[in-house]
């Protein structure tokens, strides 16, 4: 009101040249006004920026640091997924959480791995008769779902199925099952919704009648035609088998030369397991090989399949190895191609998606995470296999991401911004307390030019803040 009223005299008695000085103090009042809360503002926030970022970025960068965690990256297998509806004593903490301050609620999923050595990164060439097979998996694309508790979904089904409630999924592509026809029960017409809203178990369809069958069923992986006649070379990458006549094998990682074709019986296939694998012409490349065995190729009889593969690797593969560790004698242990169980650093640990076992992007990174590195070999598939970091003092959990440059980096950022913030912000306050005053028109200036320089000036100006 004060303010108003002076601007109304102003304009009525005030002189142009008092005008012109006039809007000049008001408006320097307003610039002080406008510069005062934006630095109030810029305090409150940063303040609380700060507050904040010490629970989800300075603590956990400070335990990151110190955790003595390896910067070279090591291989994880995953051995066993591990769901419960609730956190327990034994499921403390999942192995990834969408919400750093949300831990320790809701169901528990944890992943268990383990750990060893890197194996051998090889390039083999002059490779021919490239033969790549991959196998199929249990997916909606491969194993698609019917839901008998709608209309019209189980009416029909045909092939082998199993079910959870009411939920089946068709395995007929998958697997290849037999079974005595006395484990079947009686049958349950799925025309009618009623009988098979509560399918459990596993299950014989045929154009919607199906039995339940009782244990006894065995299985196998269509996983089949894959020839070893002429063949040298068989490598077992996840759910893709390759097998090829190649000239020889380079290591990757030093140029040396470590298999060459004549070196070794032609009647003998060479086999390994590897991560990776890719063709490129006469060349295939592949990484992290372990298990390298010879097998005399008349035991897989031309044409064999992945259950028959397996089930010679394990009769065979230790006897015939590769690195031929398992020959007493004065030479040097070889270190290609190495058994699983010579490497090992842990045989169980949990793994976590970081150090804190959460992220806060909220962009579905742990179900990502999940569906890539959750797969633990069940149903005769291969389990998941990625690299890992670990701590050599603390064998109870690894993660999947460490990078201590990038913990560093955003550890500065979010300290360093909020922190000049703050200071920029108080000092600026500080600074306006020593020099804005108030005039006596009632707008703020400062000091030296509402008042000028005298000394009756000044006191007025001391006597107008304490009134």
């Amino acid at each position: 009101m004060y303010r108003e009223h002076k601007k109304k005299i102003c304009e009525s008695e005030c002189t142009m040249e008092e005008r012109k000085i006039n809007k000049r103090v008001w408006r320097g009042d307003s610039a002080i006004c406008g510069t005062l809360c934006i630095c109030q503002a810029l305090a409150v926030l940063s303040t609380v920026s700060i507050i904040y970022l010490t629970v989800i970025i300075y603590l956990p960068s400070k335990r990151e640091l110190e955790s003595g965690i390896g910067e070279t990256p090591v291989m994880c297998t995953t051995i066993e997924r591990r769901k419960t509806e609730m956190h327990t004593q034994d499921c403390r903490m999942s192995s990834c959480t969408e919400w750093c301050l949300g831990k320790g609620g809701g169901p528990c999923d944890q992943i268990h791995v383990q750990v060893r050595q890197n194996g051998t990164d090889v390039d083999f060439e002059g490779c021919t008769e490239v033969h790549h097979k991959q196998c199929p998996v249990l997916n909606p694309e491969n194993a698609p779902e019917h839901n008998c508790k709608k209309d019209n979904q189980c009416t029909r089904m045909q092939g082998l199925f199993i079910c959870n409630q009411g939920i089946c999924t068709n395995i007929t592509k998958v697997f290849s099952c037999a079974w005595k026809e006395e484990t079947e029960e009686s049958p349950l017409n799925c025309y009618y919704k009623r009988n098979c809203v509560t399918l459990d178990g596993e299950f014989i369809c045929r154009e919607g009648m199906c039995s339940r069958l009782l244990k006894g069923w065995e299985c196998q992986r269509r996983c089949e035609n894959i020839p070893t006649e002429g063949k040298n070379l068989l490598i077992m990458s996840g759910n893709s088998i390759l097998t090829a006549y190649c000239r020889n094998g380079i290591n990757s990682r030093n140029g040396e030369e470590i298999w060459e074709d004549s070196s070794m019986s032609p009647e003998n296939l060479l086999v390994s397991s590897c991560t990776t694998l890719e063709t490129q012409s006469d060349l295939v490349g592949v990484t992290d090989c372990i298990n390298g065995s010879f097998i005399p190729r008349s035991k897989f009889n031309g044409m064999t399949n992945l259950t028959s593969i397996i089930q010679i690797y394990q009769e065979n593969g230790v006897r015939g190895r590769f690195d031929q560790n398992n020959v007493a004698d004065e030479r040097a242990r070889q270190t290609y191609l190495p058994f699983d169980f010579e490497i090992t650093i842990y045989n169980k640990s949990l793994l976590y998606i970081n150090h804190e076992g959460c992220v806060n992007t909220l962009q579905n990174e742990c179900t990502r995470f999940y569906t890539n590195l959750g797969q633990d070999g069940r149903n005769q598939t291969s389990g998941s296999r990625f690299p890992c970091y670990y701590a050599a003092h603390n064998s109870e959990f690894v993660v999947s991401r460490y990078d201590l440059v990038k913990t560093k980096r955003i550890f500065l950022l979010f300290f360093t911004v909020p922190s000049i913030l703050l200071i920029v912000s108080c000092s600026m306050l500080f600074l306006c307390s020593r020099v804005v005053g108030v005039t006596r028109e009632g707008a703020m200036a400062m000091m030296s030019a509402c008042c000028g320089n005298s000394k009756e000036n000044n006191i007025a100006m001391k006597r107008l803040d304490e009134e």
